[in-house]
């Protein structure tokens, strides 16, 4: 019986057989429709089987993969410097983003920003040792 299909499916029927319906319709609309275009739910069922068979299933295709060798990536060791702000102040903005301040005056950074920094601000900043930093920051080495 079509009253148990769903009105999806139903326009999914009217589609199939070319049954013209209105817009907006309701089941009960669709259903008028699909009788009186004389077509039957045993119709329906043998048309929906021929349509969809076993046999039109897909049958898995087996690609050969690839596999596609890289080169392994090289690694550089990147040497850090620490500097120290030399005078306490409330900040200190060397360039580079870089700023210093009373809770940070120790930062480190790769060595050429370093010694950027350095040939700029020769009386603003030096660099520290890693025993200075531990000090100030209470770590122990």
């Amino acid at each position: 019986m079509f009253k148990d299909k769903t009105v999806y499916e139903l326009k999914t029927i009217c589609m199939m057989y070319d049954v013209e319906y209105p817009t907006g319709a309701k089941k009960a609309d669709i259903l008028k429709a699909i009788e009186s275009s004389g077509i039957t739910i045993d119709q329906y069922e043998n048309d929906l089987e021929s349509q969809v068979s076993s046999t039109d299933a897909v049958e898995e295709v087996k690609e050969e993969v690839v596999v596609i060798e890289k080169e392994s990536v090289k690694t550089t060791k990147q040497d850090f410097t620490l500097l120290k702000m030399i005078h306490p102040r409330g900040a200190l903005n060397v360039g580079n983003g870089v700023i210093f301040t009373i809770d940070q005056p120790y930062k480190s950074m790769p060595k050429e920003k370093a010694n950027d920094i350095l040939a700029r601000a020769k009386d603003e900043v030096r660099e520290a040792t890693p025993e200075e930093v531990a000090g100030f920051y209470g770590v122990k080495l």
